[in-house]
Formats: structure tokens, sequence, C-alpha cells
């Protein structure tokens, strides 16, 4: 099974909307180090892959009409292969409507 997760990260730079996009992607990746999906590799030992979309880029101009920052909105979707069972749980059908006891 693939599960798919998507963030959007704001990067920013005081260089270039380039360096802007790469820190946002930096981020999102940090930011799913610690999820066990991302770390965990398939039966044939691929590592989850990860696409991004630049959504938005915006600078910051001063008073003086220069760039002060960059910023680069970027949409980062992760897939990885996961076995059902290790991840999900399903509700028995028994107890799927049924209400708690009083």
């Amino acid at each position: 099974m693939g599960v798919c997760t998507e963030i959007e990260v704001v990067g920013k730079s005081s260089q270039s909307f380039e360096r802007a996009a790469a820190a946002a992607v930096k981020g999102a990746i940090e930011s799913f180090a610690d999820r066990c999906l991302v770390r965990r590799a398939d039966s044939k030992g691929a590592a989850p892959s990860f696409t991004a979309e630049v959504v938005k880029f915006e600078m910051s101009v001063n008073d003086a009409g220069r760039i002060d920052h960059y910023r680069a909105t970027v949409r980062v979707s992760f897939v990885s292969t996961v076995e059902s069972s290790s991840y999900l749980s399903p509700v028995p059908l028994a107890h799927a409507g049924s209400q708690p006891a009083r």
C-alpha cells in the first residue's frame, strides 16, 4: 500500500528564489525525519520518495527599492510504501456502530 503525505512549506532567503525554495524543501524533509513512514524502506530496500512543486514566489522590497528577502511556498509530497497490517488497526464490524455502555 502506498501512503502520500502532502505539506506546504515556506522557505526564506536573502539571496535568491532558488535558495528560498531549497530552504523550504530542506525544512520539509527535516520535519518528516522523525516519522517512521519516511524512514522506513520497503521490502526491496527502496527509500520513500518525494516531489516538490513551487506554489508561489514572493519578495519583500525595502524603502530604497531593493529586495530584502525572497520567499518560496513549496508543496512537498512524500510517498512511502508500507505494509497495511503494520500501520492500520481496523475497527471490527460488530463494534463499528455500537453505542458505549451507560
